[in-house]
């Protein structure tokens, strides 16, 4: 069926054929996993664990129960559901109880080298210089 002649059709005749190609599909997968997995047991286990064979219905309820105790493949990674796993973006950190923005390691350490830091380090050299201390090492 051409697409654009499908996208013409009115919805009343469009929803129904989209309910039935989903049908189709979701049948059509369940037979090919029902017989994938009892080919696989069939001419892999039977084989190597000499256990009976399966039928086409026994592979479907060891399929559905494997998905069952294993999962859907869509789950959890970290403990945490796939739609929280990236924290949504809501700008800087802020300081308790405050609007604030918690400055960045680099704007403190230049604030407090501009505040104290510059006026500590020329204490600590004209010290050396009063005392006689050398920087050098020995």
């Amino acid at each position: 069926m051409n697409w654009s002649y499908f996208s013409t059709l009115p919805k009343v005749y469009r929803i129904p054929l989209i309910v039935v190609g989903v049908a189709v599909l979701g049948a059509t997968f369940f037979l090919v996993v029902g017989y994938l997995v009892m080919w696989l047991w069939n001419h892999a286990l039977v084989t190597v664990l000499d256990v009976p064979p399966i039928t086409f219905w026994q592979a479907l309820g060891l399929f559905t129960l494997a998905k069952l105790f294993f999962g859907f493949g869509g789950g959890t990674q970290g403990g945490r559901p796939k739609h929280e796993r990236h924290e949504r973006r809501r700008g800087p950190p802020t300081v308790a109880g405050t609007e604030e923005p918690i400055p960045d390691i680099g704007d403190r350490f230049r604030q407090y080298w501009h505040e104290e830091g510059k006026h500590a380090y020329e204490a600590y050299l004209a010290s050396k210089k009063s005392t006689g201390g050398s920087n050098e090492h020995p």
